[in-house]
């Protein structure tokens, strides 16, 4: 398909996290993505699945969740123009938490081999890219560590430290899990 007649293109230049790209960057990008329909309850990927690429949620909503001891915890609705799954153009690790739709919804995806393939021809869009991936990683692990250092000195400073099973702190490590598995591209 040619990425100018890409139906997403306009959609991708609307992203503030793109406006640094120039029309030509947004044509690669726009030719390289994928288009990923889910019905409601489909699932995305699952945790401890191998980690594909990146995704960016155009319509519908999907939750972020893991398993604890067999049960289910969303940390996390994403609504359109989510981002995530970007950790895996970085790593190509392993899902640590799965994602499902909660209404049908559309999804925009890069694949890793795509994305490789475009860092080994040295294009400019993959650069600014990968920029834009590492900003957005720093940037939620800064907010996440913010938050558990925080914690760490008012348990400190308490005179009886909560437990790990405390529903407070248990809410609170929620909360970072959700900040690092999930943004807005706008975000950063």
């Amino acid at each position: 398909m040619d990425p100018k007649s890409n139906p997403y293109r306009a959609f991708l230049r609307k992203i503030p996290a793109f406006k640094s790209l120039s029309d030509q960057e947004i044509d690669v990008l726009a030719g390289v993505i994928k288009e990923k329909k889910l019905e409601q309850y489909d699932n995305l990927y699952r945790e401890g699945d191998a980690a594909k690429g990146c995704y960016i949620l155009v319509r519908g909503s999907l939750k972020i969740y893991v398993k604890r001891m067999g049960v289910e915890e969303t940390l996390t609705t994403l609504r359109p123009g989510a981002f995530l799954g970007h950790v895996a153009l970085l790593d190509g690790g392993q899902q640590t938490v799965g994602c499902d739709a909660i209404t049908e919804s559309l999804v925009l995806y890069i694949e890793r081999q795509e994305f490789d393939l475009l860092l080994r021809a040295a294009s400019s869009f993959a650069f600014k890219f990968l920029d834009l991936l590492t900003r957005y990683v720093v940037k939620q692990l800064r907010e996440s560590n913010k938050v558990l250092i925080e914690l760490a000195k008012s348990e400190q400073r308490s005179r009886r430290p909560r437990s790990l099973n405390d529903p407070g702190v248990q809410a609170i490590l929620k909360d970072v899990a959700s900040r690092m598995h999930t943004s807005r591209l706008d975000e950063v």
